[in-house]
Parts: structure tokens; C-alpha cells; sequence
């Protein structure tokens, strides 16, 4: 493995908010008493799930809601009343294979998964994995090498795949990956991607990020053989994803209530590969590195920095024909000297901007390299 670099190229990346009504951090708002047609969030924006219309999110700590985000912010609405969840609430959206109705969530809350139809009006427990605890995290398979299962994550290191009718099986223990670090912030399994069938020997693999612990681990296809491919040493690998083509990445910043989006130029070079993204709360900065198999092994390619701690936490890639008018968006030519600002743009002419949210990304060259 391989962990590039050398060389912080003279060049920043400005993150801003997904919309005008979101530039001043402010999706959000107060959990105890949801109007009906308008939502605002001050902090404590988690999950953010696009499910090919609009983002599904949740928010909050202790009770936590689900809502409907538009892509540009501009609407915010309750969805699912009758869910009501707790701590970090992250919702799966089936694609209608194996068995699994299409455009159902599946979300966690406390042993259990939560299945809800696409209208919000039905919620019931879909299943309670044998062990469960706190399942921290949901994610499906989109590959198929993994059957299309359901996966689920718990705090106390299970992992298991689940069929349609709820039966769950365990994947593997996690716990055992436990290290010095994670003694001090708990073991905090919460990413979980399929790889796709194009990523060398490691095509069709279950990924897995193990934020306190700081390691990404890896399991073949149908197998209970878990590996360490990566360390993030003083790092909290938070999300991994797959990265489309032409995409967008969202990004939810817990602390602030706000989206922010990286435009989908920064990916070009990398698509078909992983994206680990580390939260940024403890440590310094958030971070942006990409996955690649290389033989044998995973390269590990740093793509960006986020200093100021942002603590990310949900993410998802939306198309960039997606995109709505009036939506902020970078300059992809903009470049100028480390430290500088480089100003967010409104597409679509909109005239006005309530506030700038500009956070410097160093990139990150990919000559030389440094084994781990």
C-alpha cells in the first residue's frame, strides 16, 4: 500500500453550501416543533441520502427526524412523521432487486432497522440483527456481487448482510480490529461501499471504514475472511463511497446544519474508484483520499484537506445534470496561490448570496509515494 504525498500543488478548492437558503448554515432548526411545510436546521445535520429525486437527511441527537431536502435547499419538509430515531440516523434506498421493494428506506435506530415506504405514511421494524446493540450504519449492495443484500454496521463491531424478509446473517466481528486509538474513541464502524466490478483484485469487495480505529478493512464476495487494506493513522475514516461519473458529492456538516458540494471536475481522474472521507472532529481536518487497486494491494491518493474541523457525516453523490438553477458553484478555472480564497459562483445568474462558505482544500500531487 501506498500512501502519495508530495508536493501541495499552489491551488484551493472552495466548498460552499448547496443552496441560497442553506449559505448561512442554515438548512435546519429546532426538532420540537416541525412545521408541516418548513424545516430549518441550526446544527446537527447527519444523514443525507439522494434518492434520485431529493436527499432524505436526518438531524439532530436526541430525537431525531427524518426530512426532504431539495437539491438547491430551497424546500425542506418533514417525511415519515411516525420515525422518530436517536443519535446518528442514516437512511439505505433499496433499487427494487432481490426482493426489496423499490424507493423503500431502510433506516437504523438503536438494534433495529427500520423499514418506511416512498410516501413516508408506513413505518415498521424491518429487522433486529442476533447481537445487535446499536446498528450505527445501512447501506445496500449496488454492485449484486453481495446478492444485493442490506448491510448493517453496530457500534459493538457486528456486521451482517440482510435478505428481503429481514433475515439477517453475520458478516463478520469487527471488534478485533480494535486498536490504541479506538481504546480512547471507540471502535465506530459507520462507511460501508461495494466495490465495482472494474476494481482490479479487489472488484466486487465489501468495504468498511472503522472511524476510531482509523483502519478501512475489506471482505471477498460471500466470504467471512476479513482483511486490513488501510491505515488512516490519527485520522477518522468516516464515509466511503463509489465514485460515479459526473457527479457531485454532498456533504453534511454536523456542527453547522450545512451542505456543502464539491463539483464534480475534482473526480474526474478517479471515477470507478473509492472515496474515504474522514469526519474532522477530533482531528484537525477533514480529508478527502481516494482508493485504487494496485496489484496486490490499495493505493491511497490524498486529494484534499479541510482545515477547521467540519465534521462531516452523511454523503452522497448526485449527477451534475442534477444540478438546479440557482445553485452555488465553483469556478473550475479559478485557481490561485496556497492560502488564497477563491469566490463560489452562483449558477443559473442568480443574483443574490446570503453568505460564503469557502473552506481551502491543499490538493495533494501524486508523484513519489510512501509505503505504509
Amino acid at each position: 500500500m501506498r500512501l502519495t504525498r508530495l508536493g501541495i500543488l499552489a491551488a484551493t478548492l472552495a466548498l460552499f453550501l448547496s443552496s441560497a437558503a442553506a449559505q448561512t448554515s442554515q438548512l435546519a432548526a429546532s426538532s420540537s416543533a416541525l412545521d408541516a411545510n418548513y424545516v430549518t436546521i441550526d446544527k446537527g445535520l447527519t444523514g443525507m441520502t439522494w434518492d434520485g429525486k431529493e436527499f432524505i437527511a436526518s438531524y439532530g441527537i436526541s430525537n431525531v427526524p427524518l426530512i426532504n431536502v431539495s437539491l438547491d435547499g430551497q424546500k425542506v419538509t418533514p417525511f415519515a412523521p411516525k420515525f422518530v430515531g436517536k443519535d446518528e440516523c442514516y437512511a439505505a434506498v433499496s433499487q427494487g432487486k432481490a426482493g426489496f421493494p423499490a424507493g423503500y428506506l431502510y433506516v437504523n435506530l438503536d438494534p433495529s432497522v427500520y423499514q418506511i415506504d416512498p410516501t413516508g405514511n408506513s413505518v415498521t421494524v424491518f429487522s433486529t440483527p442476533p447481537g445487535s446493540s446499536r446498528i450505527a450504519y445501512v447501506a445496500f449492495d449496488t454492485v449484486g456481487t453481495w446478492g444485493y443484500a442490506l448491510f448493517a454496521l453496530d457500534d459493538n463491531g457486528l456486521l451482517w448482510s440482510i435478505k428481503s424478509d429481514g433475515t439477517a446473517k453475520v458478516i463478520g466481528d469487527l471488534s478485533v480490529f480494535a486498536n490504541e486509538q479506538s481504546s480512547r474513541l471507540g471502535l465506530k464502524p459507520e462507511g460501508i461501499a461495494v466495490a465495482p466490478q472494474t476494481f482490479g483484485a479487489f472488484a466486487g469487495y465489501l468495504f468498511v471504514t472503522l472511524e476510531g480505529a482509523g483502519r478501512i478493512l475489506a471482505i471477498a464476495p460471500n466470504d467471512t475472511k476479513v482483511m486490513p487494506v488501510a491505515m488512516m493513522p490519527g485520522e477518522e475514516p468516516e464515509r466511503v463511497l463509489q465514485i460515479p461519473a459526473a457527479s457531485d458529492l454532498y456533504a453534511a456538516e454536523f456542527d453547522t446544519g450545512a451542505r456543502v458540494r464539491i463539483p464534480a471536475a475534482n473526480f474526474t481522474n478517479y471515477v470507478g474508484s473509492l472515496l474515504v472521507i474522514t469526519e474532522g472532529e477530533n482531528e484537525p481536518f477533514g480529508s478527502f483520499t481516494v482508493l485504487q487497486p494496485t496489484g496486490s494491494g490499495i493505493t491511497m491518493t490524498r486529494i484534499g484537506n479541510v482545515t477547521g474541523r467540519p465534521h462531516y457525516e452523511g454523503a452522497s453523490f448526485v449527477p451534475a445534470t442534477a444540478s438546479a438553477t440557482g445553485t452555488q458553484s465553483m469556478s473550475t478555472s479559478s485557481t490561485g496561490p496556497a492560502g488564497s480564497v477563491i469566490t463560489p459562483v452562483l449558477a443559473g445568474g442568480a443574483a443574490l448570496l446570503v453568505a460564503v462558505v469557502v473552506l481551502v482544500v491543499f490538493f495533494i500531487s501524486r508523484r513519489g509515494g510512501k509505503s505504509l
